[in-house]
C-alpha cells in the first residue's frame, strides 16, 4: 500500500526542491502519494513551473491542496484530504529580514499555523510521522570558542524569526510528551541555490551578477553586511537531509542539518564575479540592507547527523553559485 506524504509550504524554495527530489525517487518513496500544500494559487502556480522546468512527469506530479496555516478550519480541511503518514513542515515566514519588519505575521504563521497544524494531525492522523523544520538561528550568538554549536546548547534567537522557531519546537516537545506525536526536528543551517527568491541574500548577489552579464546594470554589487560568518548548505543538500530524518529519525530527537563549516560572506561576491565572468566587479556595502541585529558567526556541528542518520552534504559553494548563475 502506498505511502501518503504531505509537504507544508511547498509554493516555496525548498518546498519545490523537496517536491522534485520525491517525484523522481527510487527506493522507499518510490510509490508515495504526495500532497502539496501551498498558501494560494499563485504559489500554486509557481509550484507547476518548478516541476516543468525540472522535468518531472505530470503523471508523478502531487496532488495540490491550499490552505492558509493560520486558519485552523483551512489547516484542517488540508490534513483531512491528505490523511497523511509522513510530514514535512516547510510552511513559515522564513525571511529573518523580514521578521523584523513584520514579526506579527512572522509569529502567526510559524507559531500560531503549526500548532493548527500539529492538532489537525493529532486529532485526522495521530499516528502520522512528522518532520518539523526550525533553523540554527534558534540558538542566537554564540561565542566562537563554543562552535560549531551543538544540539545541546541553549537556545537565544535574537530575531523575531529566530524566536518563532524556538517557540515552534516547544510546541512540538509539548504534542511529543503530552500527546505522544511522533515529531522529529530539524534546526537547519542557511540553505541556498537554484530558484531562491532575491529576498535571501546569496540569491540577490546571484541576480545582479546575472544582471551584469545581460547589461541591465553596472558592475557594481549591492550587499548587505559581509563581515558574518555562516553555514551555508546546497537547497539540494538539505532536502536530501529531510527525506532521511523523516525515513529515520528518533521521535522528540533534534538534529542540526549543514555544512559543519563557516563561510564568511565577503568571499561570496568575488567568487560570484569570477564565475559570472564580471573581472572589474565592484562590491559597495548598502547600511540600509543590514539587520537590526546580526550574529557574528554561526556554524552547526553537524555530527549526530552524519553518524545517526548517514547524510553528509555533496555540492561545495562554488557548484551551488555556479548553478545559481545558469
Amino acid at each position: 500500500m502506498s505511502v501518503r506524504i504531505l509537504i507544508t509550504g511547498c509554493g516555496g524554495f525548498m518546498g519545490k526542491h523537496l517536491c522534485n527530489r520525491l517525484m523522481n525517487r527510487t527506493g522507499f518513496w518510490e510509490e508515495a502519494v504526495l500532497f502539496a500544500g501551498v498558501y494560494d494559487e499563485t504559489e500554486q502556480r509557481s509550484l507547476e513551473e518548478a516541476l516543468l522546468n525540472d522535468g518531472t512527469k505530470m503523471s508523478r506530479w502531487p496532488k495540490i491542496l491550499k490552505g492558509d496555516m493560520r486558519d485552523p478550519k483551512q489547516v484542517s480541511a488540508v490534513v483531512k484530504a491528505a490523511k497523511p503518514d509522513y510530514v514535512i513542515h516547510l510552511a513559515a515566514q522564513a525571511s529573518v529580514a523580514r521578521s523584523f519588519r513584520e514579526p506579527e505575521l512572522t509569529m502567526a504563521v510559524n507559531v500560531d499555523g503549526t500548532a493548527n497544524l500539529l492538532e489537525a494531525l493529532r486529532q485526522e492522523s495521530p499516528g502520522a510521522r512528522i518532520l518539523l523544520v526550525g533553523s540554527i538561528d534558534q540558538y542566537g550568538p554564540v561565542d566562537k570558542k563554543e562552535q560549531p554549536v551543538p544540539e545541546s546548547h541553549p537556545l537565544a534567537g535574537c530575531s523575531p524569526y529566530g524566536k518563532s522557531k524556538i517557540l515552534q519546537e516547544q510546541l512540538a516537545r509539548f504534542c511529543v510528551d503530552q500527546y505522544g506525536q511522533d515529531i522529529v526536528l530539524v534546526r537547519a543551517a542557511p540553505h541556498t541555490g537554484p530558484g531562491q527568491a532575491r529576498a535571501f541574500a546569496v540569491a540577490d548577489w546571484a541576480a545582479q551578477i546575472r544582471e551584469m552579464r545581460q547589461g541591465e546594470r553596472p558592475h557594481r554589487l549591492i550587499t548587505g553586511n559581509l563581515q558574518v560568518i555562516r553555514d551555508i548548505t546546497d537547497v539540494r543538500d538539505m532536502a536530501e537531509a529531510y527525506l532521511l530524518l523523516l525515513e529515520k529519525g528518533g521521535t522528540g530527537e533534534v538534529y542540526n542539518a549543514g555544512t559543519g563549516k563557516g563561510v564568511e560572506l565577503s568571499r561570496i561576491p568575488p567568487l560570484l564575479g569570477k564565475l559570472g565572468g564580471i573581472e572589474d566587479l565592484q562590491i559597495e556595502t548598502d547600511p540600509r540592507r543590514f539587520r537590526p541585529a546580526d550574529i557574528p558567526c554561526l556554524v552547526a556541528d553537524t555530527a549526530k547527523l552524519r553518524e545517526r542518520i548517514g547524510w553528509k552534504p555533496v555540492y561545495t559553494l562554488e557548484e551551488t553559485l555556479r548553478d545559481m548563475l545558469a
